[in-house]
């Protein structure tokens, strides 16, 4: 895929997860809007938050409940900065904390996601080394609730499993896995696991290097959340 096409989907996505409009990217005011749940936006099991939030190229989007609106825009009125590069800023977020916790709410886990680089994949999927080995279908069951792959593999309803690439040793035993869960009809969730006699020697950065580039070449845009501290 391109740069501009990995953007497009992209930012697509994020109208709809957030109830905004693609020129809202064009500057870097904050953006508060109500909360709607788009038919197309990203699925997760737990939906039931009061607020959504989002930093992107420094443009800070909340999308909240109509209870909570006008506290929230006043809160971001009052604020010193214009735009959102700061907010995760310790202060501001204990701040912001503070605000939630008036309703009977509290700050739930904050996470930074990456997408590719333009890849530039080619139509045809590419021939695997031995030790590599795609599952997809009937075959992602035998891995499905085995807690070694609990990152790769979630085995969600809402959140299906559409792909996964298993590493195995020269033994044949599986060493590590990447996953691919669809959240969107457009985007696709990565995750990876691999175990712990077999890290530190680049398995991870591999598998999935190799399934983003199936997910592109499949015509969805791969993307990977990790935890702020990670």
């Amino acid at each position: 895929m391109t740069e501009a096409r990995l953007r497009d989907m992209l930012l697509l996505q994020l109208t709809h997860d957030y109830n905004c409009f693609l020129d809202d990217f064009e500057h870097t005011n904050i953006l508060i809007t109500s909360k709607t749940r788009h038919p197309e936006r990203r699925r997760f099991e737990d939906e039931d938050s009061i607020a959504d939030l989002l930093v992107y190229d420094g443009k800070l989007i909340a999308s909240v409940e109509d209870e909570v609106f006008d506290s929230v825009e006043e809160y971001f009125a009052d604020s010193e900065d214009s735009d959102g590069e700061w907010f995760f800023d310790t202060f501001d977020i204990i701040a912001f904390n503070k605000l939630l916790s008036g309703f009977g709410y509290e700050l739930g886990p904050a996470r930074v996601g990456y997408v590719p680089r333009a890849s530039g994949v080619e139509q045809k999927q590419a021939a695997l080394p031995s030790t590599f080995t795609w599952l997809e279908g009937r075959e992602l069951e035998r891995y499905q609730g085995d807690e070694r792959f609990n990152e790769a593999l979630l085995a969600s309803k809402v959140t299906p499993d559409m792909l996964a690439l298993a590493r195995f040793d020269e033994q044949g035993e599986i060493i590590g896995m990447s996953g691919a869960s669809r959240n969107s009809p457009d985007m696709w969730e990565l995750g990876v696991n691999v175990l712990s006699a077999a890290r530190r020697i680049g398995i991870a950065a591999e598998l999935v290097r190799l399934l983003s580039l199936e997910v592109q070449r499949r015509g969805h845009l791969p993307y990977f959340n990790c935890c702020m501290s990670h």
